[in-house]
């Protein structure tokens, strides 16, 4: 499992032709729809452990600092406050899955009600949108949008 993304979409990483025999059994088991992504690595999963062994190195000599604002982890789902969490986090984000559903709820639980999706496309907002629907949600995909937020937030 590489993505927990929704409740109804979940994303399998992994050798090519394992993934693509993961898809043909998940149809056969009533998957409703079965999309293989274009992506240049088995992101997500152990095959990646050489990368995050790059990445820990990377990040020992990094100018990694305390966080100001608690991140919500992908990984473990949980508050990062230090530098250390923080590097053990992005290390471990490389081979372990997104638990985004947890994230969200765990942003859910400790009161946020607004989410903000900065960028182009939707995709985060609608994956948050079935997680918590009662949550407000805004996508910011330009300049303008921005200073229109920030405007409606001033007021």
């Amino acid at each position: 499992m590489a993505n927990y993304n929704a409740p109804d979409q979940l994303v399998i990483s992994g050798g090519a032709r394992a993934v693509e025999r993961a898809g043909l059994l998940a149809k056969e088991r009533g998957a409703k729809r079965v999309l293989p992504l274009k992506v240049s690595a088995a992101f997500h999963s152990p095959l990646m452990r050489q990368a995050s062994e790059g990445m820990a190195y990377e990040l020992e000599h990094a100018d990694v600092r305390d966080l100001a604002v608690p991140l919500i982890a992908n990984v473990s789902a949980q508050e990062l406050r230090t530098a250390d969490e923080v590097r053990h986090e992005a290390v471990a984000q490389v081979v372990a899955p997104v638990r985004w559903i947890a994230s969200v709820q765990a942003m859910a639980g400790r009161g946020c009600t607004t989410f903000v999706e900065i960028g182009p496309g939707k995709v985060l907002t609608g994956l948050i949108r079935r997680i918590a629907p009662q949550a407000r949600l805004v996508t910011l995909s330009s300049v303008a949008d921005v200073r229109a937020f920030v405007a409606e937030s001033s007021s």
